[in-house]
C-alpha cells in the first residue's frame, strides 16, 4: 500500500499566508518549479523577517521533504503543527509522513535503531490526530502502514537471533566432531616424534646394571675352563699337604 500524502499546494499556501512579492513569493515561484533548495533558502530568508509565519514552516518540511532530508522536513513540520485549522492537521499529517520516510532511509543504510524510533514516532503522532477527533481515512491508512513496519522489523530481529542461536549450536557440533580427530592426531605425531622410544625400552641406568649383570656371568666354555682350574689348584694343593705330613728323614748316622 502507497503512502498517504499532502504536499501538493504547499507554495500556493506559502504565497497566500506570506502575501504576494518578497522571499516567501520567490521561494513560492521556485518551488513550483521544483528547485527546491532555492526555494529553501528563499523561505529562510522570509523567515527572518517574519518567524512567526507557521506557513513558511509548513512549505520549508515540504522543500526538506522533496530534497530528501526526512528529519528536518519532520521537524519544520513539527513547528508548522503550532498552526490552528486546517495547517495544522496537515502539518502533523506530513510530520508522520516525513518520519515514515525518515525510517525507510535509516533502515535501507543498516541503522536498524533509528529506523524504529522513527515509525515509532510516526505511529503516535498519528494516533493523536486520530485522538484528536479528525475521521481521517489517510491518518488511519499511514498509521496501520507505520505499525506493519515495526511488526515488521521485530520479525525480522526474532528471525536474526534464531539464526544466530543455530549457527552457534551447528558450531559447536562442528567443534564435538573435530575433537576425535584432533586427539588422534595427536596420538598419531606422538608416534612419529623422533627420539621419544617406547615404554618397552628401558632407561640408560637400567641397561648399564644390565651389562654390568651380564658382564658377571660366564659362557659354558668360561666355566668349564674355570673348575678345571680349581680342580687342578687343588690336586697341587693335596699334594703339597701330603709331603708336608711326612715324618722329617733322617740321616743314617756315621759310625765313627
Amino acid at each position: 500500500m502507497a503512502l498517504s500524502y499532502r504536499l501538493a499546494a504547499l507554495p500556493l499556501m506559502a504565497l497566500f499566508l506570506a502575501g504576494f512579492g518578497g522571499p516567501a513569493h520567490e521561494g513560492a515561484a521556485l518551488h513550483g518549479q521544483e528547485d527546491y533548495q532555492g526555494a529553501l533558502e528563499e523561505y529562510k530568508k522570509a523567515q527572518q523577517t517574519d518567524p512567526e509565519n507557521k506557513a513558511l514552516d509548513y512549505n520549508m518540511g515540504g522543500a526538506y521533504h522533496k530534497l530528501g532530508e526526512f528529519q528536518e522536513a519532520a521537524k519544520a513540520f513539527q513547528r508548522a503543527s503550532e498552526a490552528e485549522g486546517e495547517l495544522g492537521r496537515d502539518a502533523r499529517f506530513n510530520q508522520g509522513v516525513a518520519l515514515y520516510r525518515a525510517g525507510e532511509a535509516a533502515e535501507k543504510s543498516g541503522d536498524m535503531e533509528t529506523a524504529q524510533k522513527s515509525y515509532a514516532a510516526a505511529v503516535e503522532g498519528y494516533k493523536a490526530l486520530l485522538k484528536s477527533g479528525a475521521d481521517d481515512n489517510d491518518s488511519r491508512h499511514n498509521l496501520e502502514l507505520a505499525l506493519a513496519k515495526i511488526q515488521e522489523m521485530e520479525d525480522k530481529k526474532k528471525e536474526q537471533s534464531q539464526q544466530k542461536k543455530q549457527d552457534g549450536k551447528e558450531g559447536e557440533s562442528d567443534d564435538e566432531k573435530k575433537q576425535p580427530d584432533q586427539q588422534d592426531d595427536k596420538q598419531s605425531e606422538k608416534k612419529d616424534q623422533p627420539g621419544q622410544e617406547k615404554q618397552e625400552q628401558k632407561p640408560e641406568p637400567e641397561k648399564m646394571k644390565e651389562e654390568e649383570s651380564r658382564a658377571g656371568q660366564m659362557t659354558p666354555e668360561e666355566a668349564k675352563m674355570t673348575l678345571n682350574a680349581i680342580e687342578k689348584d687343588e690336586q697341587e694343593l693335596k699334594k703339597e699337604l701330603r709331603k708336608q705330613a711326612r715324618p722329617p728323614s733322617r740321616r743314617p748316622e756315621k759310625d765313627w
